[in-house]
């Protein structure tokens, strides 16, 4: 049986099969046709992959699906069997398994936010999805078919990959002296703050939280202060290519908003023996939230990539859950 990791967020969607890890901008359009219009000309969106499935849904995913057709703007997390979810899955498991197209038997695991899984209604809302989830899948990327069967899904909150990463090295084998290191993972992404304490195996309720003040909320401040015309996922993507920055007024601004989310849920880091920074966030924060976590006497465990270090994770937990020996972590 494969195992599938899919972290699912709104600004990317991170998916690993293995060993292979994808990033994919949660961005998608319905392509708009216009005929020979574009004759003698290339389009500036040649190379967005264009997904077909089921009854006629066509989607055009990730970067510059903007320049396909009307964005689609709002995405429905809680139901992961929408047309818009399973069309940036197909695209970012695709993108992970080539250059193979058929995957016959798979367990998924899905990372979560921790504010959707504290939500009782919400979370049970996303359950009843994902048995629509599972089973048989063909679909068709750019004139590519695929087939894959997911025969197993089973949810953990998105900070136990990072969590998980950080426990087990590549050999699935637990770092030295950690099984009884309190942690504390800051998963900072675009839609949500997770916080999340766990020691072993054995999540700290007490330490468990999380708020909307993700990378969109400093979008939307440099949008407020700068009219651009330009969608929020267009916003997302001139960021990550380093086309604008924000201004220390800004990041200051949206560092206060991770403080007040702190605060409350982990008021003392130093208590815990690791903190792991991890998200889109994270990285676009930076030395702003490296020197936050510091002066606070943070212990921390930069990862080599905050963005990948959930869906990481959440791979090595799916290979543990296939060994009959492990318990969970």
């Amino acid at each position: 049986m494969e195992v599938i990791a899919l972290d699912r967020g709104f600004g990317n969607t991170k998916a690993s099969v293995g060993g292979n890890t994808v990033v994919l901008q949660t961005a998608l359009s319905r392509p708009r046709l216009i005929g020979h219009a574009a004759e003698g000309m290339k389009s500036a969106s040649a190379d967005v992959p264009i997904v077909s499935f089921g009854n006629g849904q066509r989607f055009a995913v990730g970067y510059g699906s903007w320049y396909s057709g009307e964005p689609v703007s709002s995405l429905d997390y809680s139901s992961l069997a929408s047309p818009e979810m399973l069309a940036t899955m197909y695209v970012a498991v695709a993108a992970a398994i080539n250059p193979r197209t058929k995957i016959d038997s798979a367990l998924m695991i899905v990372g979560l936010p921790v504010p959707l899984m504290k939500n009782s209604l919400q979370f049970e809302a996303t359950v009843e999805s994902l048995k629509k989830v599972k089973g048989q899948h063909d679909f068709e990327i750019s004139g590519e078919q695929y087939s894959l069967n997911i025969e197993r899904i089973k949810v953990v909150a998105q900070p136990v990959g990072a969590y998980t990463n950080w426990l087990f090295g590549d050999d699935l084998k637990l770092r030295n002296g950690s099984s009884k290191v309190e942690a504390a993972v800051i998963d900072w992404g675009m839609n949500t703050l997770d916080l999340y304490g766990v020691i072993g195996d054995q999540v700290m309720d007490t330490y468990v939280g999380g708020a909307e003040v993700g990378v969109h909320k400093l979008l939307e401040r440099m949008s407020e202060d700068d009219d651009t015309g330009l969608s929020l996922a267009e916003l997302d993507a001139k960021l990550r290519d380093g086309d604008i920055a924000p201004t220390p007024e800004q990041m200051e601004y949206w560092m206060a908003l991770l403080r007040g989310a702190l605060k409350p849920v982990m008021p003392n880091l130093k208590r815990f023996g690791v903190v792991i920074p991890t998200g889109g966030g994270a990285l676009v924060a930076g030395d702003s939230l490296k020197s936050f976590l510091r002066e606070r006497g943070a212990n921390v465990y930069w990862p080599a990539n905050p963005v990948i270090e959930n869906v990481l994770g959440l791979a090595k937990f799916g290979l543990k859950e296939l060994q009959p020996e492990w318990a969970g972590a």
